[in-house]
């Protein structure tokens, strides 16, 4: 009896230590032949780490800038480093990834603030980060013409004139670039994603 408890113990012991999901099945063999012998069996727990729109957006617009630790010019022209940081950069230029994080958490506070600023209807997580998003890569003016350059736009509250007129955002330098047209379909979807207030 000591030894089958024994062995039952190591054997528990075991599956704690490597904290699998997959139920052991020597467990039930050695409680079919001996009976009163205690199990510990361990709950299946399963925890869901919601993610806030915020840092949905964060992780994405890092994906579409990449990180770039020296000065290059864009598909627009404009000279950026970094995290598609663009404010005095000249060639020569160089960056750290920690250095450029922080600049990018600090434009995108900017970007969350014109947002703020210029829309003047009540919007979810999802519809400010999104526009934070849009705001970071195309700059307040044209968030200006997004939400508010005609009476049916966003500021008119028509929320679903920024899924048609959003994707129209794809150029630079005068060309459709496939990469902006894969943010402004992400953006978008990000704008739909949680509760709605249209």
């Amino acid at each position: 009896m000591k030894k089958l408890f024994m062995i039952t113990l190591l054997i528990t012991s075991a599956y704690l230590l490597l904290k699998t999901e997959e139920p052991i099945e020597i467990l039930p063999m050695i409680a079919e032949k001996q009976e009163n012998v205690p199990l510990l069996v361990k709950p299946n727990r399963v925890y869901k780490t919601e993610v806030s729109p915020w840092d949905k957006m964060f992780a994405r617009v890092k994906h579409y800038e990449s990180f770039q630790p020296k000065a290059y010019r864009c598909s627009g022209g404009v000279m950026t480093i970094g995290y598609g940081h663009t404010k005095n950069v000249k060639w020569g230029d160089t960056i750290t990834e920690a250095e450029a994080l922080k600049l990018l958490e600090e434009e995108l506070l900017v970007a969350k603030s014109h947002v703020l600023r210029i829309v003047k209807v009540p919007l979810t997580e999802n519809q400010l980060a999104s526009l934070t998003s849009f705001t970071f890569n195309c700059g307040q003016g044209s968030l200006r013409k997004l939400v508010c350059e005609k009476k049916n736009r966003l500021n008119g509250g028509n929320y679903k004139s920024v899924e048609v007129v959003m994707p129209q955002y794809r150029m630079a330098a005068g060309k459709v670039r496939k990469g902006l047209e894969l943010r402004r379909k992400w953006e978008v979807s990000l704008w739909r994603d949680g509760n709605s207030l249209q």
